[in-house]
């Protein structure tokens, strides 16, 4: 299992379109230092899958977290 990046917009703005969201470094976004505070605004880059099993009915989801940018955090 890798490491999802998680990348640091605190205070910066940037593109929403297709490039910039496919390479978060190119944007200038550096990495977040140290864990996200809870109640942060967070943008998540994920990809989601479904299939379903031949010995299952059911359809089976799985999401999987591409990215993290932190957009702010509270106050101290």
């Amino acid at each position: 299992m890798n490491p999802v990046p998680i990348f640091n917009a605190v205070g910066k703005t940037f593109s929403l379109d297709k490039a910039t969201l496919g390479d978060l470094a190119m944007a200038g976004l550096t990495p977040f230092e140290g864990e996200v505070p809870v109640g942060s605004m967070v943008l998540v880059g994920y990809t989601s899958n479904w299939w379903r099993p031949i010995e299952r009915a059911n359809p089976r989801l799985a999401f999987s977290l591409n990215w993290v940018v932190v957009l702010g955090v509270p106050s101290v």
